[in-house]
C-alpha cells in the first residue's frame, strides 16, 4: 500500500508485509505464481490484526483508494477482513478507482498489469510482489487525467449483452465480448464496462448489433 501526494507526483508513505494467520488454508499452486510460501508467512509475517490496523491508519489520510481490479477483489477482501476481526470499515463511503475499468486505454490493448505498464512506456518489474504491483499501478494512473478518471470511477460498473445472432458472433468477439455459459451451455455474449462508456459502446456496436444492459454491479 502506498500513500501518494498527487500534486507532488510521488508516494509519501508506503508499506508492504506478509501476514501470518493461524487458520489460513494454503494452496501450493499460489506459491509458484507469487513466490510467497507458507514458511515465509510463518517466519516473517505480522499478525492479521496488526496488518489490518496498519491499513486502516493509512486509509484515514487518503481522499481515494486506487488499484488494479480493486472492485472485484481488494475492496471485497478488505470488507470481509474487517468483518472477520470485528473492526469497522474506517472509510465505507470512500471512492475506489479501479485501473482495470476506470482508465482509458486503446481498444484491444490488454488490461493485465504487466502489459498495461509496457503499453504506457513503463518497465514491468517484480510482478506479483504486492508493493511493486502497487507502485506500477500508481505510475500508470499518473499518466491519465485524474479528473476524468474520477468521473468514470463514480459511475456504476455494468454488464452488457450483445444482441447478435450465432452467425454474426465474430462481430461481438471483435469488440471484445466474451461467451457466457451456464451449466456448460452457451447463454450469450457479454462485456463488462463502466456506465460512463455505455453510449460510446452503443455507437461502436450499432453498425453490427444492438446491446442490452443486463446487470449493474
Amino acid at each position: 500500500m502506498q500513500l501518494w501526494d498527487w500534486d507532488l507526483g510521488i508516494p509519501v508513505n508506503e508499506m508492504g508485509y506478509l501476514v501470518r494467520h493461524d487458520q489460513y488454508v494454503w494452496d501450493d499452486k499460489f506459491e509458484g505464481k507469487s513466490k510467497v510460501s507458507a514458511a515465509m508467512c510463518d517466519t516473517y509475517g505480522i499478525s492479521s490484526l496488526n496488518a489490518l490496523k496498519r491499513i486502516q491508519i493509512m486509509m484515514q489520510s487518503t481522499d481515494y483508494m486506487a488499484g488494479q481490479n480493486v472492485n472485484e477483489f481488494d475492496k471485497i477482501f478488505l470488507e470481509a477482513w474487517c468483518k472477520r476481526l470485528g473492526l469497522p470499515n474506517p472509510r465505507p463511503d470512500l471512492l475506489w478507482i479501479d485501473t482495470q475499468t476506470d482508465i482509458e486505454i486503446p481498444e484491444g490493448n490488454s488490461r493485465r498489469l504487466a502489459y498495461m505498464a509496457a503499453d504506457h512506456g513503463l518497465c514491468p518489474h517484480n510482478a506479483h510482489r504486492a508493493l511493486a504491483d502497487v507502485d506500477q499501478t500508481m505510475n500508470i494512473l499518473r499518466l491519465h487525467d485524474i479528473q476524468h478518471v474520477l468521473e468514470v470511477a463514480k459511475t456504476p460498473t455494468i454488464e452488457i449483452m450483445a444482441l447478435v445472432s450465432y452467425d454474426d458472433r465474430e462481430k461481438a468477439k471483435d469488440l471484445h465480448y466474451h461467451a457466457e455459459y451456464e451449466n456448460g451451455k452457451f447463454k450469450y455474449w457479454v462485456k463488462t464496462i463502466k456506465e460512463f462508456h455505455l453510449e460510446s459502446e452503443r455507437i461502436k456496436a450499432g453498425a453490427h448489433f444492438g446491446i442490452k444492459v443486463i446487470n449493474a454491479k
